[in-house]
């Protein structure tokens, strides 16, 4: 069990002060399913890349609808590691 499921099991997080924790902690207690899952980071770069993209424009939003030519590369590597 990792750490992060640990306290959230143990309800542990009410004491933290680590804030991303007590939020999920109170979605948890909301009337749906929640579903937590783990991607590794070998086939997350694309997402790392975007990211880091994202500090660099301005905050009004885009669209992709094809990987853009600075992200094509992590894109690339993320397809072909899970083409494996």
């Amino acid at each position: 069990m990792t750490n992060v499921a640990r306290l959230l099991d143990q309800r542990s997080v009410l004491g933290a002060h680590l804030s991303l924790l007590q939020h999920i902690d109170r979605m948890v207690e909301w009337d749906w399913e929640v579903c937590f899952s783990h991607v590794l980071h070998e086939v997350n770069s694309i997402a790392d890349c975007l990211a880091k993209y994202g500090f660099d424009v301005d905050r009004s939003g885009q669209v992709f609808f094809h990987p853009p030519g600075f992200a094509l590369t992590a894109y690339l590597e993320d397809f072909r590691f899970l083409s494996t």
